[in-house]
């Protein structure tokens, strides 16, 4: 503890010193007492939390102050460090996890070394931890049954024997002014700190007498695993790593090519977690409520335009508009993520309302008899400004979530830009696209029907 708290007052000073935006630094070291120490990981390990100034008061985004802790602390010897975010939803601390399932732990420390430096090897890995990798030292204690049997001693007799050399026993109890305190037995601090001491360790044997330890069981010291985790009633052992931002997709890729060439021991399998498997779970779902959104835009406008041909012509406003969104994600240098995602699903159902006016018009002046060139030419005139202003109206809206302005509109502003490259792609194509394609593909015939045709030419 001692040298744990001498390496993390290091470290607290190089980031005070160094980094500006930290507003507040706690520290927490060693085990903790009753329920917190479920979640301590040891008397060798700690954790730093730090509080940022607001994103409005900094200049620098929270990735780019984690990066530079990372080299900071990275200059400290003697110290192993990760960086993460502990707001984190997924519940793991890395945005890739490799578990690896199997019972015998030894098998699985191996399995788990190779594929740690598997994916280091992967471009853009950091902070790549492996949970057995910080293993506490263990006395094994291993009995000799047949020579125990002889002497008359039982297991349960020489493990309880070596728990009250290590941990004591309640030898009697004292009482004072309506207090009681256990006056707990062991052996001295001093003995017990050196392991050779447990093998003569005395045992009494009602056949023999005194007998030592070591001379009924091998004794082994090893290192044991900090904790034992189990899923779904499996023992797991993980391999976690964190992405730069923007580029979770391309280290699971690399990962997963990595450990497609590695044999892993029979009985152990792997699966991914972490964000990554979040977001490639998220992705699925999205992508099937893109689906379905398609879908369901294109049977309400079916049923609306008595047509199967107009729903088609305005539908080709979504895949074309999508290029947009591309180009807006480019400029910006904003990633596909599954805020992003978001934003296309919202953005099947808004994008085809310009391309509904125009061509709903452009059927009105067809119904009533007028040429479908005319109809379109007109319709094209008449619809441009109500076309501008929903257009205008929404990119308007959008534009403070989009440029960051206001607490949290980071976390959102993926949506906004995607909504916003979108419909102002999609404007372009109703305007001088979408007229081409309904007069290619004949609109305006299958709608000459009688609710047209009593429609004032005049908007």
């Amino acid at each position: 503890m001692e040298h744990l708290d001498k390496l993390v007052r290091k470290a607290e000073d190089l980031i005070l010193d160094n980094v500006p935006e930290v507003e507040l630094l706690a520290a927490d070291l060693g085990v903790g007492e009753g329920f917190a120490a479920i979640f301590s990981d040891g008397k060798h390990a700690g954790l730093l939390r730090a509080r940022l100034t607001p994103l409005g008061q900094r200049e620098r985004r929270q990735w780019q102050i984690e990066e530079q802790v990372r080299d900071l602390l990275a200059d400290i010897p003697g110290l192993d460090t990760k960086v993460f975010n502990p707001m984190d939803m997924s519940g793991e601390q890395g945005d890739l996890v490799v578990k690896i399932r199997g019972h015998d732990l030894e098998v699985a420390r191996n399995a788990g070394m190779e594929v740690k430096r598997l994916v280091e090897e992967v471009e853009g890995a950091r902070d790549v931890i492996f949970s057995l990798e910080d293993a506490r030292p263990e006395l094994h204690v291993y009995y000799d049954r047949q020579r125990m049997a002889r002497l008359g001693l039982t297991a349960a007799e020489v493990t309880s024997t070596i728990s009250a050399f290590f941990q004591g026993t309640i030898a009697t109890i004292f009482r004072e002014e309506g207090q009681e305190y256990n006056i707990r037995i062991r052996a001295p601090r001093s003995f017990r700190k050196d392991p050779k001491n447990l093998g003569d360790l005395t045992i009494l044997s009602p056949v023999a007498g005194r007998v030592i330890l070591r001379s009924i069981a091998t004794i082994t010291e090893r290192a044991g695993p900090a904790k034992i985790t189990r899923e779904d009633q499996e023992r797991v052992v993980t391999v976690s790593a964190n992405s730069p931002p923007g580029q979770l997709g391309k280290l699971t890729d690399g990962v997963n090519e990595k450990l497609a060439s590695y044999r892993f021991p029979e009985g152990f399998t792997h699966t991914i977690g972490g964000a990554a498997q979040d977001m490639q779970e998220s992705f699925f779902f999205l992508g099937l409520a893109f689906i379905a959104s398609l879908l369901l835009v294109y049977m309400v406008m079916a049923s609306l335009f008595e047509s199967l041909r107009t729903p088609f012509v305005i539908g080709l406003t979504i895949p074309l508009g999508m290029t947009g969104v591309g180009i807006a994600l480019f400029s910006t240098g904003t990633a596909l993520s599954i805020t992003s995602a978001i934003g296309l699903v919202v953005l099947v159902g808004i994008v085809v309302n310009n391309s509904i006016v125009l061509v709903d018009y452009a059927n009105q002046l067809c119904g009533q008899g007028m040429d479908r060139i005319e109809a379109v030419r007109l319709a094209g005139r008449r619809r441009v400004r109500p076309i501008l202003m929903t257009t205008l109206t929404t990119v308007l809206a959008m534009s403070p979530m989009a440029l960051e302005i206001g607490t949290g509109a980071e976390s959102w502003s993926p949506l906004a830009r995607v909504i916003i490259g979108g419909l102002t792609v999609a404007m372009i194509i109703t305007l001088l696209v979408v007229p081409v394609i309904y007069l290619w593909l004949g609109g305006g015939k299958a709608a000459s029907s009688e609710r047209y045709s009593k429609t004032p030419l005049e908007a």
